[in-house]
Formats: structure tokens, C-alpha cells, sequence
């Protein structure tokens, strides 16, 4: 009888990870195209990832809440400043990497996920979230190693959004029925709103903040610190960071309106580039090269 080979694990070298790209094949859904039922979860109208959905998805695990946040490359992690506001030391925090998965007991909930060497909030943050720029970064102890479910995301440096677009958003938010938050990381669709639509119902600064959300798609406690996104030719971008907004409000059939800002990422690029000593730099999402075959 003819030998049989020894099955072996492909590992890709780590160059043949671009940013955006979802190993899942669903980075070719356009943001105008939401392409999943609502079923009524937070993110508020979403429906539950899979792994390596969104490879750059990450868990921020606190000693008394949770976030979320993304990977921007093998050592950073990019939040919410607000996240972190009450942070003391390193100890306090760890991030959960390649999973869509936030399941524990609470007990053991603070072993969960990798350690942080040092975190830095946007200097312009305070508490009051609206007059500051609510971003933050993680650095991570160990840097990773890319995978199919590991992938860091591009920043877009460029962005100027278009009202009533559709955009993306991911976090392991709240369930609007039991206040707690998502086992599985949620997926939802938000659309992109003007000025005006966020400053009726709260102060904040259009240089630092996009405007999103409307009856019953927007974001929750939990999604905290996750990416804002859109698609552009097959590659994922991120354009802003779960902020704050205004708590969900009642409306017919029991739907709720939720209207949120979102961290602009396009204002914080020079911030990201120094804080991570050059390391991560934002690109033109129309100059970005084509995704290659991996």
C-alpha cells in the first residue's frame, strides 16, 4: 500500500497580508449593500460575524468594561480614547485578537486576551467626549502573527463622506433586550448623516466626529471604540472610531433611533503616525495599490 503524505499546515509569509482584506471573501460587498436581515441586536440592527469576517476585529477586555477596537498592524490597536479614560496601568486591560468570540466567566474574564506594553489617549480628550477627539492607541506586548483570522486594516487618510452613504460597523455592543453585551461580535449598516442631524441632538465637532446612524441601526455600550468602515474596490478602510452618541430612543413598533459620532480617522492620521514612531501611516483610498492573489 502507498505511503500517505503527512498533512502539513500552509503558513503564508506575513507579506502576503495586505490591510482590508477580509479573508472571508466578504470585502466584495459594497456598504450600499447591506446584505443580512435585521434582527434587532446591537450593533443595533446587526447580525452575527464570522471568523475572519473582520480579520482586524479586536476585544478590548478592561478590569471593568469592555470595548472594541482594530488592529492597525502587528503591534498596534486603535479605540476609543473614553475607553481607556480610566485606565491606571497596563495591568487593567488585554485584547482579544483573532476572534469574534467574548465569552467568559466573569471570574477569568480579565485573563482573557493579549497584554498591553503601553496605551496613549488623543492629548485633546476629556471626559466630555464632544469637545475632544475621542481615539486612542494600544500597543500590544507581543506583536502578532498574521493569519486568516489576523489582519490589520488600512486607515484612510482622504475621506470626506457622502450623506445618507452606507458604512460598516462591528463591536460586541449590547443586546437592546437583556443590557448585556454580545457573545458573538456584531455587523451593521449605518448611514453617514450631516451636521445637522448629530448637532440637534448633541454638541460636537464636525472636524473630529462623523455623524451616523438613524430608526434602528447604530451602535451600543460595548461597541465602544470599533471601526467605522467602508468598501472600496474589494479593500476594507476605516474611517472613524465608535464614539458617543445619544442613548436609543423609542419609536413606532417598538424600533429605536440611534444616532452616534464616529472618531474621524482622516483627522488623526499625523496623531497615529507620531504615537506609533512612523509605523502606521494612513493612505489615499484612491491611490491604494490592487489587492493580489495570495
Amino acid at each position: 500500500m502507498a505511503k500517505q503524505k503527512a498533512k502539513t499546515n500552509v503558513i503564508l509569509p506575513e507579506k502576503a497580508f495586505e490591510c482590508g482584506v477580509s479573508s472571508s471573501g466578504i470585502a466584495s460587498v459594497s456598504p450600499g449593500d447591506y446584505r443580512r436581515k435585521s434582527n434587532h441586536n446591537r450593533v443595533m440592527s446587526g447580525h452575527p460575524v464570522s471568523p475572519g469576517d473582520y480579520p482586524w476585529l479586536v476585544g478590548v477586555n478592561l478590569k471593568d468594561s469592555i470595548c472594541t477596537g482594530s488592529l492597525i498592524s502587528r503591534r498596534y490597536v486603535l479605540t476609543a480614547g473614553h475607553c481607556l479614560a480610566k485606565v491606571k496601568n497596563v495591568d487593567e486591560m488585554h485584547a482579544l485578537i483573532g476572534t469574534v468570540k467574548f465569552d467568559y466567566v466573569e471570574a477569568d474574564r480579565l485573563k482573557l486576551g493579549e497584554k498591553i506594553k503601553r496605551f496613549v489617549i488623543h492629548p485633546t480628550f476629556v471626559n466630555n467626549q464632544s469637545s475632544g477627539f475621542d481615539i486612542a492607541l494600544m500597543e500590544l506586548a507581543t506583536p502578532v502573527t498574521y493569519n486568516q483570522t489576523i489582519q490589520p486594516v488600512c486607515l484612510v487618510d482622504n475621506y470626506h463622506e457622502s450623506f445618507h452613504s452606507m458604512a460598516f460597523v462591528v463591536g460586541w455592543g449590547h443586546n437592546n433586550k437583556t443590557e448585556s453585551h454580545q457573545e458573538i461580535a456584531q455587523e451593521g449598516a449605518v448611514p453617514i448623516g450631516s451636521f445637522s442631524e448629530c448637532s440637534d441632538w448633541f454638541q460636537y465637532n464636525p472636524n473630529y466626529y462623523i455623524c451616523a446612524g438613524a430608526l434602528d441601526r447604530g451602535t451600543e455600550t460595548g461597541d465602544s471604540g470599533g471601526p467605522m468602515l467602508v468598501n472600496q474596490d474589494g479593500r476594507w478602510w476605516q474611517i472613524g472610531v465608535t464614539a458617543f452618541g445619544i442613548d436609543p430612543i423609542p419609536g413606532p413598533d417598538h424600533r429605536f433611533s440611534d444616532v452616534g459620532a464616529y472618531s474621524r480617522i482622516s483627522t488623526a492620521c499625523d496623531w497615529i503616525r507620531r504615537t506609533t514612531y512612523g509605523e502606521i501611516k494612513c493612505q489615499n483610498i484612491k491611490k491604494s495599490p490592487p489587492i493580489k492573489e495570495i
